[in-house]
């Protein structure tokens, strides 16, 4: 089973929790689990992402890490899709 909200998962776990150490009633079993429809994200192209980074200003040099790490991801990401 698939769970699509956190929040749920969340109340499921702590009542089943309360319910085990204190036998109080778990008021999730009678809440239904939100059902979401999956939607593909569409990767950046390569090209978006280098406009992306060359608009920020770097101030310092953990800023431009910060970007060099990020450029470095959306990269292995773009590739990644370019697989699939």
């Amino acid at each position: 089973m698939q769970r699509g909200d956190g929040l749920n998962l969340v109340l499921c776990s702590f009542f089943t929790w309360a319910n085990t150490e204190f036998r109080m009633e778990n008021p999730m079993k009678s809440v239904p689990v939100p059902r979401f429809q999956k939607v593909e994200i569409e990767p950046f192209a390569q090209e978006e992402v280098s406009r992306m980074l060359k608009a920020c200003p770097y101030s310092r040099d953990v800023d431009k890490a910060i970007a060099f790490t990020f450029g470095n991801f959306f990269d292995v990401k773009i590739q990644e899709s370019k697989l699939r």
